[in-house]
Formats: C-alpha cells, structure tokens, sequence
C-alpha cells in the first residue's frame, strides 16, 4: 500500500516511455469496468471502459482524443481517481475508439484501499510485480 502511494505522487517523465521496456511495478488485472472520464482543461467528459486496472494505474478506451500529459479524472465503482494520460493509442479501422494508459496521482489512502478490494475481488495472487 505504501508503495503504491508513493508511487501515486512521483511525477512522470515522458522520456521513459522511450526506454521500450515495461516499467510496471503492479500487477495489471484484466477487467471489464463502464467509467466516465472528464478532462478539465478542455472540460470535456467522456463515456470510457476500463480494460485493466492496477494499483498504480489503469487501461481504458474511450471515443474522444485526448494528448499525451493531459490531466484526468476517472469515476468508476464509487471511485473518483486523479490521473495523467501516459499513453494513447489512436483508433484503427477495426475500433473508433482510443486506448489510455493513465497513470494515477496523488491517490488517498482511502481511495487506495477501495481499489486494491476491486482488484482483489478480481485477482488471486499478489499486486506487487516486484
């Protein structure tokens, strides 16, 4: 837990997506979550699906495009998470929707220990890839 909290407010350098090696310290836990994703800067809110979940960030497609370092909000489960788009892959032929990589940040202890029961209730086994 202390981990993934302190993870939570490491800032993040886009230079490091250019390594070409995961990165991952939390197990990622495949998942099928309708969600709503907001992004303040262009005030825009969008209908997303989570598609996996870890305890330091998410996967979600949503039909909106938005950049690489933009700031968003994800609301799922009774959850409201802070985060940084990380990642984005453009749509393609076979979907019209983009897929996320948000990373999240400064997550309460609170919110933290509501995500690590998601996971469990969808995992067996540690969240920790260390």
């Amino acid at each position: 837990m202390y981990l993934a909290h302190r993870h939570s407010r490491e800032s993040w350098d886009p230079k490091t997506a250019l390594q070409g090696r995961d990165r991952r310290i939390f197990q990622r836990v495949g998942v099928k979550i309708p969600c709503q994703m907001d992004n303040q800067l262009f005030g825009l809110e969008s209908q997303a699906s989570a598609i996996n979940l870890s305890l330091g960030g998410m996967s979600v497609v949503a039909p909106v495009t938005w950049p690489e370092g933009s700031q968003v909000r994800v609301h799922f489960d009774r959850l409201v998470l802070e985060g940084l788009i990380v990642y984005r892959k453009d749509p393609t032929l076979a979907s019209q929707e983009c897929r996320y990589g948000i990373k999240f940040q400064k997550l309460r202890l609170n919110d933290l220990l509501k995500l690590r029961r998601i996971l469990q209730g969808n995992f067996q086994g540690p969240l920790a890839v260390l």
